[in-house]
């Protein structure tokens, strides 16, 4: 005779340690992929281009940024075709842009599941930030094979543009789990959050290489910026451009780390109150 164990779910009323939301996490992995794939369905249900918005959102971006940097200002780009940095800085940003704003708006957005049953709060925004991998994959099933016509083919370094979808991944799962946390009492944050993103992306060379920044503020954008680094790391493993600095690397994976411990404690502080206010 089996003795069917469920795992055990207790209620304290202190806050839930780390460890303790690793393993809750862990014992429903199932529900994090069945909320995922909501995500994606959700994201372009009854939309006329569908999945294609994949694809136009950073590739009318980098659109935008050829007609003023690469045609009125010639921004120097290493014999790069223009076109094709812009793009190439676009796919790593999205990443964190567009999984922040999903995570950013994830509680709102599912409060009906908030109030109706119990389940880990911490994967609605976990849940919003990891639905960006199909757009990211989509982006680079585009960028590769006209790079490559553009004269860049495949190369071994192209391993490294793994790591550099790891801090990206992280920094929109910590800071969408912050303004997630927030936006339930604070509902302005929704309206603030993409705004502080737009500022964002003209502290990162996406549309510009870090060569043209003035010396005193390179290494505040290197060093300062933890989206720097990944959006640098990118271009080297596609296009060949320098490689950024190994320090600051893992300044970037330190800050990002740093950053997912901070919002996912503060969400875990705050969530039972969620129901309250929603």
């Amino acid at each position: 005779m089996t003795i069917d164990r469920k795992p055990q779910i207790r209620i304290r009323a202190k806050d839930p340690g780390f460890l303790e939301t690793v393993l809750e996490l862990l014992l429903s992995l199932e529900l994090l992929s069945v909320l995922i794939q909501r995500q994606i369905k959700m994201r372009y249900a009854q939309t006329a281009f569908g999945t294609f918005w994949i694809v136009i959102q950073p590739l009318l971006s980098a659109v935008l940024y050829t007609l003023v940097f690469g045609l009125f200002v010639r921004v120097p780009t290493a014999g790069v075709p223009y076109v094709l940095f812009s793009y190439s800085g676009m796919v790593i940003w999205t990443v964190f842009a567009q999984g922040f704003d999903r995570a950013g708006i994830s509680l709102v957005q599912d409060e009906r599941l908030i109030t109706k049953t119990y389940f880990p709060r911490l994967h609605l925004p976990l849940s919003a930030a990891l639905s960006v991998a199909p757009d990211l994959g989509i982006s680079l099933l585009l960028l590769l094979p006209v790079a490559w016509l553009l004269g860049f083919p495949p190369h071994p370094r192209l391993l490294w543009a793994f790591p550099s979808f790891i801090v990206p991944f992280l920094l929109a799962i910590g800071s969408g789990s912050l303004v997630a946390s927030l936006n339930i009492r604070w509902r302005d944050l929704r309206q603030a959050a993409p705004f502080l993103v737009q500022i964002f992306v003209w502290a990162t060379p996406v549309a510009y290489p870090l060569e043209v920044v003035p010396v005193g503020w390179r290494n505040v954008l290197l060093y300062g910026n933890p989206m720097t680094a990944p959006v640098l790391l990118f271009r080297y493993a596609v296009l060949g451009t320098p490689f950024p600095p190994i320090s600051a690397i893992w300044i970037s994976f330190g800050l990002s780390v740093a950053l997912l411990l901070f919002g996912t404690t503060v969400f875990r502080s705050v969530e039972k109150t969620f129901a309250d206010y929603i």
